[in-house]
């Protein structure tokens, strides 16, 4: 057995980065992703039998700049513990946020849209927040699905999964009044400025969109929409925050009332709001 806060410190100097605090983030990660104990149970010195073997690989991996999430298999968002693997984005904090605009804004006996739902933190947090809703989450990933359909069964949320691809597949979805997206919207131009383990690790699919047509999946957004949903229903979606201005138009010029962008905790325009009405 090994004492918690003596593991603590032994991994955080193992951990190979110059920055202490977020090695000891890292660190705090791993070691309630191995053995559900939190940052207090740290220091409250639990006894733990810890597996040698899985924690220096783990450390090795960490070191190689693989995220710690997709090291463990495990992300939070939320409060609630997802799956997840190199087929599906890491949920992202600031994420968060789309679900609780959906939760304000939307009644919460609605039927809602995930488009790109990914590990399924949106639509699995929002059916279980919501639980007279009716979720449905889409993805064009098989794998992608597989890992969300995990996540729906192990929180026990009540989610209809769909696989197609929201570009270019006819989508007989009629009547929602919400349709809800976190969809790729990073530019390629923009890569040179990203973390290399995102580069590394994270699906391009999930993340990248062309320099040539980079509102190609809030174009299509617009367009569905005007099928998919009902009268007032609307459309909450995450957005470059470097293309707001462009995003916003686009909605407009489709025909979207009460279009508004959308700040983040740090002040960016981090997500777009529009209504349509038929």
């Amino acid at each position: 057995m090994t004492k918690s806060k003596l593991l603590f410190h032994e991994l955080v100097n193992k951990v190979a980065l110059s920055d202490r605090a977020e090695a000891e983030a890292i660190v705090y990660f791993l070691l309630e992703a191995r053995f559900e104990i939190t940052r207090q149970d740290v220091w409250n010195d639990f006894e733990l039998e810890v597996d040698r073997t899985l924690i220096e690989s783990d450390i090795q991996r960490i070191n190689e700049h693989e995220p710690v999430q997709y090291v463990t298999g495990v992300a939070w968002f939320c409060g609630h513990r997802f799956q997840v693997n190199a087929s599906v984005l890491i949920p992202r904090p600031e994420t968060e946020q789309l679900v609780d605009e959906v939760k304000q804004h939307v009644p919460h006996n609605s039927k809602v849209l995930d488009v790109g739902t990914g590990s399924g933190c949106i639509a699995i947090s929002l059916a279980l927040a919501m639980p007279d809703a009716q979720v449905f989450a889409l993805d064009v990933s098989a794998n992608a699905l597989k890992v969300a359909q995990q996540n729906g069964s192990d929180l026990n949320a009540a989610i209809t999964w769909l696989q197609a691809d929201f570009l270019h597949d006819g989508l007989l979805l009629k009547n929602f009044d919400c349709i809800v997206s976190n969809p790729p919207y990073i530019r390629e131009l923009e890569k040179s400025s990203m973390e290399p383990n995102v580069l590394r690790f994270e699906p391009h699919l999930a993340l990248f969109v062309s320099d040539a047509n980079p509102l190609i999946f809030y174009q299509a957004l617009a367009e569905k929409g005007k099928s998919i949903l009902k009268n007032e229903g609307k459309i909450l979606a995450e957005i470059n925050a470097q293309l707001s201005a462009e995003v916003k138009s686009l909605f407009e010029k489709e025909g979207y009332q009460s279009v508004q962008l959308i700040k983040d905790m740090e002040g960016k325009n981090r997500f777009v709001s529009a209504t349509w009405l038929h």
